[in-house]
């Protein structure tokens, strides 16, 4: 469980509202007490390498009452700081982040820190993506108020905050000077660059809508020195308030905890824009990785202000067209200036590796001619000081981030599933250890059947020290290795899912570790693919109808729908799955007789695929014959890389339209409305198109009485699969009876209860079956 730290106690504050003069007066004495303070702050490590490391600052919740919000107190002595060697490998950089660090992870301890899962540059440089979870919604129950209490500042994360620069200065008598202005980075001597909280009317363009200072430092290869400092202000990849406003919920967070039904909330991205071109060029030609260690750096220190719980659309920026309710001054007061980076709690020395494609080798690093050191020392004279190292300027960007340049599209479909050698289902009902079978067929299949590549974010690591869960300690890099790093591509991910319990009831679950992998994976790879789909490794995408290629499939989708209209139609960009577990076919699992055991006072079996069959061929019984009417609400979809901003497992939740404010989605030629319309979606024709299989596996537990309940003729009586005659469509949650009345049985006397569909059997699982041979991965 996650410690609940005791808040220290609040100093005493004048309850009056301060006058401006007098607020700017507490400033001046604040500014002059820190300028008199250490200006050291604590080593992470003696080695010549940047390490990892968190610095821990208390958070007084207590303080959060006081308008306005008083002036933070922290000073670099009062850190402490919690450095992680073993992140020393930009191949396993997800891998070595300290996510699992349960008895003193950050997060756990500053809950101000994101609780990060991966780091993404870019391809083209131009920012780095921080994919990170919401850690308050690891227990959601009503008896978890504690730990709900001190972990909101997880919600803030999620809640952008408006800043401007300001100038601090130190004179000759020691005296401090403030000028509500920034200089740029033409600094006197003495003068250095701050942010204070601040109104939309005053903040900096580029301060409008953030809540991280991010810190890129250029190091030396061998002593690790840092030579170059950059600061930028971060962006989200979309205002997640503004979305709780469109979809017409009240409030993102609420105080109580109780907003897992909030998708949105789940995922936190952000991005930290990379400040000049040839920072960038060094970036994006992965040349900044020496030996697989990165030579440039990440800090990312969070603004630390309370989580909002009011109305989504209480404090937009204004390109969102909604009146600001949210009074910037009167919460945070006029002069809230923030403490020096070395003063705050951070993030500090993330490693900045290659692009995705570079770092898992499906692409050659490449030089740059201008990306050299040499050159990025260069465009600023101040940027060294060759005498003094922690006298180094600090060079303050202010640009925007600009418009991305649109990486080369290398494939038009990819697929990427979360999947495990050995597994749980919710709540722990059942464990099993057939991942490496199952991915195996699956991965053969889906290149079989179109798609370009396959990302495989492994969480069988989760498990390697767990003997009890996972004996043979196997993962599942020995399945992917069977292929071409052009076709599949296996990333370690050995994040643990902090809450397997259920989506329903009191404390609800929360698959953060599937979560983020979605994330990551459509963030790295989504980039370079049209189409991308995240599924699970029982879930089989058909081609269906005359279609033996899925990409056909799309093509022919989007040329359809463009034609509709006279012409005038959409193009599709979210394609949409239904889906409704199909059953174990009784004649294809392992003779019951042999795993047979009680439940209860009934018989049960293990239903067990055996490995000269096919798990397509075996769950090849669907509860109706398309198209499907009874599906359960857990659709999977294909869609769009570039429109897809957020994707919740089954769900497009938040997209480039939905994203938009009302003058922009005008001026891309489209009408705004407050609920945003979902014209880009289209669902499949199963019987045509493309369908999707379930073969969810069914535990032991759930063959109870079986040999008694598949005689009976009502077809949902019975877990396993006893196909009907072919071309004969199942009766949902009624009897299967042929024209004489009577019920459609087997030669063993079980009621017939599924429906087989054809184009699997007489085409698909022979392709299947001759790939796996030919890879000697079938015992047939």
């Amino acid at each position: 469980g996650q410690e609940v730290v005791v808040m220290p106690e609040v100093e005493e504050e004048d309850n009056a509202v301060p006058t401006v003069e007098e607020e700017k007066q507490k400033l001046l004495d604040f500014l002059q007490k820190e300028a008199s303070s250490s200006n050291t702050k604590p080593s992470s490590s003696s080695s010549s390498r940047p390490i990892l490391t968190a610095y821990i600052e208390p958070t007084n919740q207590k303080q959060w009452s006081i308008k306005p919000l008083p002036l933070r107190s922290s000073t670099s002595t009062k850190l402490e700081s919690k450095p992680y060697p073993n992140l020393n490998s930009c191949k396993n950089l997800p891998s070595q982040l300290p996510i699992n660090n349960d008895d003193d992870a950050p997060s756990n301890i500053d809950p101000f820190l994101p609780w990060i899962h991966d780091v993404i540059p870019s391809s083209t440089g131009q920012h780095v993506t921080i994919v990170a979870q919401n850690k308050r919604r690891c227990q959601s129950g009503r008896e978890k108020m504690d730990i709900k209490t001190f972990m909101q500042p997880q919600s803030s994360l999620f809640q952008s905050v408006s800043i401007k620069r300001v100038t601090v200065k130190q004179k000759d008598d020691g005296k401090i000077d403030y000028q509500d202005e920034w200089n740029g980075n033409n600094k006197e001597e003495g003068e250095v660059s701050r942010y204070r909280l601040a109104s939309y009317e005053d903040a900096d363009e580029d301060g409008m809508e953030t809540r991280y200072i991010c810190r890129f430092k250029l190091t030396t290869t061998t002593k690790g020195e840092t030579i170059k400092v950059w600061e930028t202000l971060s962006t989200y990849i979309f205002n997640y308030d503004y979305n709780t406003w469109r979809k017409r919920y009240h409030q993102t967070f609420t105080y109580e905890g109780f907003d897992n039904h909030i998708i949105w909330n789940s995922q936190l991205l952000f991005n930290c824009p990379v400040p000049t071109t040839s920072l960038q060029e060094v970036i994006a030609s992965g040349s900044s990785v020496q030996d697989d260690y990165a030579t440039i750096f990440l800090d990312v220190i969070p603004i630390r202000t309370p989580p909002r719980y009011t109305a989504g659309d209480e404090y937009l920026p204004p390109k969102y067209g909604r009146p600001v309710t949210f009074n910037a001054e009167q919460e945070w007061g006029r002069y809230h200036v923030l403490p020096r980076v070395e003063d705050s709690g951070r993030w500090e020395n993330i490693p900045i590796c290659k692009p995705s494609l570079m770092e898992f080798d499906m692409e050659d690093t490449y030089d740059v001619p201008t990306a050299t050191a040499a050159a990025l020392i260069a465009e600023d004279k101040n940027g060294v000081n060759k005498e003094k190292k922690e006298s180094l300027s600090v060079v303050t960007s202010s640009k925007k981030e600009e418009q991305p340049t649109k990486p080369i599209k290398k494939h038009d479909l990819v697929a990427c599933t979360w999947a495990s050698s050995y597994y749980e289902t919710r709540s722990g009902f059942s464990s099993h250890d057939d991942g490496q079978y199952r991915l195996q067929q699956w991965i053969e299949f889906h290149l079989l059947s179109g798609f370009d590549h396959v990302y495989i974010y492994d969480n069988s690591y989760a498990f390697l020290n767990d003997t009890e869960k996972n004996a043979a300690r196997s993962t599942l890099k020995d399945v992917t290795d069977l292929y071409s790093p052009n076709q599949v591509t296996h990333v370690p991910w050995p994040a643990k899912i902090c809450n397997n319990n259920r989506g329903e009831g009191d404390n609800k679950g929360e698959r953060s570790s599937q979560y983020a992998a979605e994330s990551s994976c459509r963030l790295r790879f989504g980039a370079h693919t049209k189409w991308i789909a995240s599924f699970d490794m029982d879930e089989y995408l058909i081609p269906m109808g005359n279609f033996t290629n899925m990409k056909d499939v799309l093509s022919s989708v989007e040329e359809k729908k463009k034609k509709e209209n006279g012409g005038d139609g959409y193009e599709p960009k979210v394609l949409i799955f239904t889906s409704y577990p199909a059953k174990p076919r009784l004649d294809f699992l392992q003779d019951p007789n042999l795993t047979d055991f009680t439940c209860g006072s009934k018989k049960c079996f293990q239903p067990i695929v055996p490995n000269n069959v096919t798990y397509l061929q075996t769950y090849n019984c669907d509860n109706e014959k398309p198209p499907r009417q009874e599906t359960k609400p857990a659709e999977k979809q294909i869609y769009q890389s570039d429109f897809v901003l957020l994707h919740f497992v089954h769900y497009s939740a938040i997209t480039v339209n939905s994203a938009l404010g009302p003058d922009e989605t005008r001026q891309a030629g489209m009408n705004y409305m407050r609920r945003a319309h979902h014209k880009h979606d289209y669902k499949f024709d199963e019987e045509n198109e493309a369908m999707m299989l379930h073969s969810r596996a069914i535990s032991g537990r759930q063959t109870f009485n079986w040999n008694n309940s598949c005689k009976l003729p009502n077809t949902g009586a019975c877990t396993v699969g006893i196909p009907l005659p072919s071309g004969i469509a199942p009766t949902v949650g009624g009897q299967n009876k042929d024209e004489n009345g009577d019920v459609y049985r087997d030669g063993n006397g079980y009621a017939c209860n599924c429906y087989l569909h054809e184009n699997i059997e007489n085409y698909w699982v022979p392709r299947l079956e001759t790939a796996l041979k030919e890879r000697g991965k079938l015992n047939k």
